[in-house]
């Protein structure tokens, strides 16, 4: 059995999800999409739900940070209870592009863990 990890299928990256879908199921037999933001959570259980062999990651991706309030981590605890989320992901630090939010990032990585 094959499995695709970690995906970002979004409306905002492919003007057809169904054909990314099904092109991908051509090479594997389950798909995990990686839901990094509210809206990408939303929007990636809503396909799951529509899709018996795709699962989501869901977590705020540390680029989030500015905009994850406390109601959106409630949000988060909630959707975690769904059967089709898998994992908790993409959390964590990320200094690629900056670290001046640097405690920011740690403060809302403890938070999700």
């Amino acid at each position: 059995m094959l499995i695709d990890t970690h995906c970002h299928i979004s409306k905002d990256d492919y003007d057809d999800i169904e054909k990314i879908i099904e092109d991908d199921f051509k090479e594997v037999d389950k798909i995990i999409i990686s839901g990094c933001s509210k809206k990408d959570i939303i929007e990636s259980l809503d396909i799951a739900s529509k899709n018996d062999n795709i699962y989501v990651t869901i977590g705020f991706h540390p680029d989030q940070v500015d905009e994850v309030s406390d109601e959106d981590l409630f949000f988060l605890e909630e959707k975690c209870s769904n059967d089709k989320v898998v994992g908790i992901g993409e959390i964590g630090l990320d200094y690629h592009y900056t670290n001046e939010n640097r405690v920011k990032q740690i403060a809302l990585f403890e938070k999700q863990l």
